[in-house]
């Protein structure tokens, strides 16, 4: 049996504040992923179309389409209908509003352990599936 390469999970990042885009970028970065990062909604649904996410985080609250917004139509792509979508916002109101759409809400700041601990697991689900079908 062949080997096949690992390949580097594909994370799809949409904040409209640059610092939290930058910061959650950069971790990414560290950790090999590849990173496709938008700064409004309309831009995440384009990239999200040409990348194919493998995972997702959306700043619920950005300028034009919303977070919300943004998951509810990935979620009619039959590409994208079982990817993990998370919505990330400082606003405890606006998380629990919008908590119906996302897999999970994630509280801003960042915990980066916490988001290193989601594509991890992501990662490892890819992986059993792929081995799955080696058999």
């Amino acid at each position: 049996m062949t080997k096949r390469p690992f390949q580097p999970l594909r994370v799809l990042v949409a904040d409209d504040h640059d610092d939290s885009r930058v910061l959650v970028q950069t971790f990414f970065s560290l950790l090999g992923l590849v990173i496709a990062t938008a700064a409004d909604g309309r831009e995440a649904l384009a990239l999200a179309e040409q990348v194919r996410p493998q995972i997702v985080f959306l700043d619920i609250w950005m300028p034009g389409l919303s977070g919300v917004d943004v998951c509810s139509r990935l979620r009619t792509r039959d590409w994208a209908a079982h990817i993990p979508i998370y919505g990330m916002s400082a606003d405890l109101m606006r998380l629990e509003q919008s908590a119906d759409c996302f897999d999970q809400t994630l509280v801003k700041p960042i915990d980066l352990d916490k988001l290193a601990d989601l594509v991890l697991e992501r990662q490892q689900r890819l992986t059993r599936q792929g081995m799955r079908g080696l058999h």
